[in-house]
């Protein structure tokens, strides 16, 4: 059995350099594929994904027409395409049915997995709304849409894994209303219902407990199974999960609103009324979880294997490079394989920022106010899918009105410097600060610069040599 228990050094700048790397994948300056100039920018609702270091992502623009164009493009082929935008023929549909053009409907969040893309997708007004694949080489095809004697009225939040694709949805002909369901089998494969309205939660009785609620955006995809946010008839939300064994199929709840007690905050339980998404991937879910008035709030890691859960970060957690805790959290996307989080949080002032623990350690990424591309950071959105390895892809608001999309190389290598007060020189401010260390012993000491958790004439020797 797998079981984490985090211990993690928080980055400061008095102690550590960050060498994390940044990499533009678009921005307002970067021509649209199939259109006519630059992107105009790129929605702050719809959050961009990774996998294998390729990305997809929303943008706007205007087409080769000169009209409004809206779209879901990709790196995959290692220059920018569009995998599909309002001019696109929508597979199914009479000929000459395109995507919407509307802000309001549109596309959604694409999801990548491999050499596959799925997004969800309106046609014009709406009218119209399915869930759309590009496995691979193979053409654009149907997962799931509303048309004609379709079972679903309405369909939302895909996510791709292998071949494996998990979707929301309503199904009012059921005799029920929404529910996760399946598509497995790549092109042309089969849908199969993981649960809707009116089945039974097991492992949870006395009373007898029935879905009643699916949040429309809390559905993410790992391998063949597949993780989700639910209301039952008790009115209480949990976090819920497949296991397949063999022939065996069962749905267990995770963590559960009124019973499932917050790591390190004795005496408080979950409330997930307000938990809206996840991220799941080699077995771990991770998820923003808080009490029922937020006073206890924090990133969230459940290891399904373990049956473990633990705290990312929360409110007690200091900032990196800051001497205050986080005041709130937000979406978080994690990389199971590599025990890598990376989450949007703000600080005391109320400043977004991304953060990840990588590598054991809890470091800053960027936040607002950073400079990245020669531009001061605005504001900043992640999405559940936007972590792969220690590579983030996050969308970067910036003061100027510009806008992109960055992939964050993360690194947090440890780097002794004795320049500890970080204003570019070593002199004798420098070391009066290293003296209130000297012969001082314990981890993380700022003059222990060679790392022996002990502050002697060692360190002194390595201080001296850059003293200018």
């Amino acid at each position: 059995m797998k079981t984490r228990i985090f211990f993690y050094l928080v980055l400061a700048f008095s102690l550590t350099a960050s060498a994390t790397t940044f990499t533009r994948i678009a921005d307002t300056t970067t021509p649209i594929p199939g259109g006519v100039g630059f992107f105009t920018g790129f929605s702050a609702f719809d959050t961009p994904a990774i996998d294998d270091g390729k990305v997809v992502f929303r943008a706007f623009g205007m087409d080769a027409a000169s009209n409004p164009v809206d779209g879901i493009y990709t790196d995959l082929n290692g220059s920018l395409e569009v995998v599909a935008d309002t001019n696109t023929q929508i597979p199914g549909a009479p000929s000459g049915d395109t995507f919407d053009t509307s802000s309001v409907h549109g596309f959604g969040s694409p999801s990548i997995s491999g050499a596959n893309i799925v997004f969800k997708g309106d046609s014009d007004g709406a009218m119209d709304r399915g869930v759309y694949a590009r496995f691979g080489a193979n053409p654009l095809e149907v997962i799931a849409d509303t048309r004609g004697s379709s079972l679903f009225s309405t369909l939302s939040s895909p996510a791709v894994s292998g071949d494996y694709v998990g979707f929301w949805t309503f199904v009012p002909s059921s005799g029920y209303f929404d529910g996760i369901y399946e598509h497995s089998g790549g092109p042309g494969g089969s849908i199969k219902k993981i649960a809707d309205e009116g089945d039974v939660v097991f492992g949870k009785n006395n009373p007898i407990r029935y879905y009643d609620l699916f949040h429309a955006s809390g559905v993410d995809q790992d391998g063949s199974e597949t993780a989700f946010i639910a209301r039952d008839t008790t009115g209480n939300y949990g976090l819920y999960s497949t296991r397949t064994i063999g022939s065996l199929f069962a749905i267990s709840p995770r963590v559960y609103s009124g019973e499932t007690a917050i790591p390190q905050a004795p005496g408080e339980v979950f409330n997930l009324q307000y938990t809206v998404s996840l991220s799941f991937d080699g077995g771990d879910i991770v998820f923003r979880g808080q009490n029922a008035d937020f006073s206890v709030q924090g990133i969230y890691w459940y290891d399904t294997a373990g049956y473990t859960l633990s705290v990312v970060a929360d409110l007690n957690t200091p900032v990196p490079g800051q001497s205050e805790p986080f005041s709130t959290f937000n979406d978080a996307a994690v990389d199971g394989p590599t025990d890598t989080v990376v989450f949007l949080a703000h600080d005391a002032a109320g400043n977004p920022g991304l953060y990840a623990r990588y590598g054991g350690v809890l470091g800053k990424v960027i936040a607002r106010n950073d400079e990245l591309d020669g531009k001061v950071i605005d504001d900043l959105k992640l999405g559940h899918e936007g972590l792969d390895g220690n590579r983030a892809v996050f969308t970067a608001f910036f003061v100027d009105g510009s806008q992109g999309i960055y992939i964050a190389d993360i690194d947090f290598t440890i780097t002794k410097t004795p320049d500890l007060n970080q204003d570019g020189k070593v002199d004798k401010t420098d070391l009066v600060l290293f003296m209130n260390d000297w012969y001082q012993t314990g981890p993380d000491l700022p003059g222990d610069l060679n790392g022996d958790s002990l502050v002697n004439l060692c360190d002194f020797v390595e201080y001296s040599v850059l003293w200018h």
